[in-house]
């Protein structure tokens, strides 16, 4: 079963030939009929040309085109007039959409351009069966408000500098050895599981979904939030939602992964401007969304795991750099945790040499293409990877059989 709450899915007209007569004196001769004839040199050269008022056109004389003609320009005004007719309807969605673009003078454009229409759609309303539409589907995230993390319960670390290399920095591991299984898992009582996050959540969902019918004793369910994250809480606020899920569904595995569309400007819920990217007051930010989050999803029977799934290398090294920045601080304060195992993936979509790549060998000796054209996604075949390195972790929490 998989909850989705947002996704993304996947003649030539008839031509004629006319006659050309040869060259020669033309001479204009007009009688009392008011018909112009045009005489040519020679004999049984004369033709009789009526008026231009009286000519008609090739698709005048040919009703078949005039049908073609007619049906083109029909298509291309109920094109138009549709269009209009959608901007109007979803002006709402297009003000979301613009809202979810990094700060800058793009994303301003966008807004005036938006709400412009937003507004004409009002006045009319016409906006309100969209309005309608995407409050009935939209997701709860627990009403307005602030929303207020628990109190934390470990010390805090050290905060990574933007500047750090992203192939030499230290992620915190644990040594222990592996814990009991808490329990058992049956297709009688199957593993429940909740996998969470931003667009690359939906691959990783699908995949893990298919891995466990195969397995025949999980119940998996996804749900994932185009161009969210930890950083623009006004647009959506995952902790609020994580912490509605976990306690209307009690998952027993808690799977999230987002983190992709968090190298911009951090803001509150009221769109007020927290951080600057990179800055110390970002990452001290950052940290403590990550471990309150974190905290959100303990349990008093410690009978819950959480799984923070790491992004992965990234092909822009600006960005890579925040990634894997964010990475250490996901995984240092998953090691404050027993309930919180952090999922690394660098090692696993990158070349012999660790560097990106587009193309990766997978063991079985195939190539395959890892990674999509915006050198961030990640294809479903290497999803898969990444997929079967959260269930090695689940193993290691539970009994397969």
């Amino acid at each position: 079963m998989s909850t989705v709450s947002q996704s993304s899915r996947r003649r030539r007209g008839a031509s004629g030939t006319r006659g050309t007569s040869q060259a020669g004196p033309r001479h204009e001769i007009e009688d009392s009929s008011d018909v112009t004839t045009t005489t040519a040199a020679g004999p049984d050269r004369d033709a009789v040309r009526p008026p231009a008022s009286a000519r008609e056109t090739i698709v005048e004389r040919s009703p078949q085109l005039k049908r073609r003609t007619m049906s083109a320009r029909s298509t291309v005004t109920g094109a138009i007039v549709a269009f209009v007719i959608f901007v109007l309807l979803a002006s709402g969605s297009l003000v979301e959409i613009a809202e979810q673009q990094p700060f800058g003078f793009r994303r301003d454009v966008s807004l005036v351009l938006a709400k412009s229409i937003d507004r004409v759609s009002n006045l009319l309303s016409l906006n309100r069966p969209n309005d309608w539409v995407q409050g009935m589907i939209e997701d709860d995230t627990g009403g307005d408000g602030e929303f207020v993390f628990p109190s934390p319960e470990t010390e805090e670390q050290a905060t990574p500098s933007e500047s750090a290399d992203p192939a030499t920095s230290e992620q915190a591991t644990t040594t222990t050895a592996p814990p009991e299984p808490i329990r058992q898992v049956t297709a009688a009582d199957p593993l429940r599981i909740w996998v969470v996050g931003d667009s690359a959540t939906e691959a990783l969902g699908v995949s893990m979904e298919q891995i466990g019918d195969e397995l025949g004793n999980v119940d998996v369910n996804y749900e994932f939030k185009l161009s969210s994250g930890w950083v623009r809480l006004d647009f959506f606020h995952w902790p609020r939602r994580i912490d509605q899920i976990a306690k209307e569904s009690d998952p027993e595995a808690m799977v999230l992964f987002a983190g992709g569309n968090d190298w911009q400007d951090m803001t509150d819920e009221d769109l007020n401007l927290v951080a600057a990217r990179g800055t110390q007051e970002w990452y001290d930010e950052y940290r403590r969304r990550i471990a309150g989050t974190m905290d959100l999803l303990k349990t008093e029977d410690d009978h819950r795991r959480v799984f923070w799934v790491g992004q992965p290398i990234m092909r822009n090294p600006d960005m890579d750099s925040i990634m894997a920045n964010v990475n250490q601080i996901a995984a240092e304060e998953a090691a404050k945790r027993p309930w919180v195992e952090f999922v690394d993936t660098r090692p696993l979509l990158v070349d012999a040499s660790g560097a990106y790549t587009d193309w990766l060998t997978l063991p079985d000796g195939s190539t395959v293409k890892c990674r999509q054209q915006d050198g961030v996604h990640v294809t479903l075949e290497c999803t898969d990877l990444i997929s079967m390195a959260v269930y090695d972790s689940l193993g290691i929490h539970w009994d397969f059989g």
